[in-house]
C-alpha cells in the first residue's frame, strides 16, 4: 500500500505542475518530407479501403469508453468473484502512469499534430467540446491502450488474453495515424511508454503469480544441516 501511494503521488506531482506551466519546451518538428516517418504516415492516412476505414473509425470511437471502463469494470468483476484486487490496482497504476508520462512529454516536446502542421491533412477525429489537445508526441491513445493490454497480458498470461489485447491496442494506435492525429513515430514511442510503465508497475507490485512476489513466511520450510564430527 505504501509503494502504491508513493508511486501514484509521484506521477501526479510530476505531471501536473509541468502540464500547467512549461519552462523552455523543446519543439519537435514534423517529419522531413519523404522520410520514413512521413512515408508511413501517408501510407496509412491515404488508405481508403472501406473495411480498413470502418475498422479505424470503430476502434477509435470505442477507445475512450474502453479507457474509462477498464478499471471499474475489472474491479467490480474481481469484487463479484471474490478474487484479489491486485490486478485491478496494477491496471489503474499502469493507466495513470501512462497518461501522466504522456502529458509530461507532450508538454515538454510540443510537437504539432499532423492536421495542424500540414495543409493537405485534415483530422477525421470528432472535435471534443473543449477542443483537441494540440500536441502530438507521444500518442496518449497508444500509451494508454498498450498500458492496458500489457497489464492484462501480465496478469493473465494466456494466449486468448494476450492476442486480443495486443491486437486491439495496435489497431487503436494505428487508427490515430489514419485520423490525422499522430505520426507513426508518435504511436511507436507512445506504445513503448505505455508498455514500459506497465512492466515497471508489475515489477513493483507483483503478487504471488508474478515475478518479484514476496515470499509468504508461512510457506517457508526450514532447512537444517547436521554435521557429525568424525574423530
Amino acid at each position: 500500500m505504501l509503494r502504491f501511494t508513493l508511486l501514484l503521488a509521484a506521477v501526479l506531482l510530476v505531471a501536473a505542475p509541468v502540464r500547467a506551466q512549461v519552462v523552455e519546451p523543446v519543439t519537435l518538428p514534423p517529419p522531413e518530407p519523404n522520410s520514413l516517418d512521413d512515408r508511413l504516415f501517408h501510407a496509412v492516412y491515404d488508405e481508403q479501403n472501406p473495411i480498413f476505414e470502418a475498422t479505424m473509425r470503430g476502434v477509435n470511437g470505442a477507445s475512450v469508453p474502453v479507457f474509462l471502463a477498464a478499471v471499474p469494470v475489472h474491479g467490480l468483476t474481481m469484487l463479484a468473484t471474490g478474487e484479489s484486487g491486485a490486478p485491478t490496482g496494477r491496471l489503474f497504476l499502469s493507466q495513470a502512469g501512462a497518461i501522466g508520462g504522456t502529458f509530461l512529454i507532450k508538454t515538454l516536446v510540443q510537437r504539432a499534430r499532423p492536421f495542424v502542421a500540414h495543409a493537405d491533412v485534415e483530422t477525421r477525429q470528432r472535435r471534443a467540446p473543449g477542443g483537441i489537445d494540440p500536441f502530438s508526441f507521444p500518442s496518449g491513445h497508444a500509451a494508454t491502450s498498450f498500458a492496458l493490454a500489457t497489464s492484462f497480458s501480465l496478469s493473465y498470461p494466456e494466449w486468448y488474453v494476450i492476442v486480443p489485447a495486443l491486437t486491439w491496442s495496435s489497431l487503436t494506435a494505428l487508427a490515430r495515424v489514419w485520423h490525422g492525429m499522430h505520426y507513426p513515430s508518435d504511436i511507436v514511442i507512445g506504445s513503448a511508454l505505455g508498455a514500459s510503465m506497465t512492466m515497471l508497475v508489475h515489477v513493483l507490485f507483483a503478487d504471488g503469480d508474478e515475478t518479484g512476489a514476496e515470499i509468504d513466511p508461512g510457506q517457508v520450510q526450514p532447512a537444517f544441516t547436521l554435521r557429525i564430527p568424525i574423530q
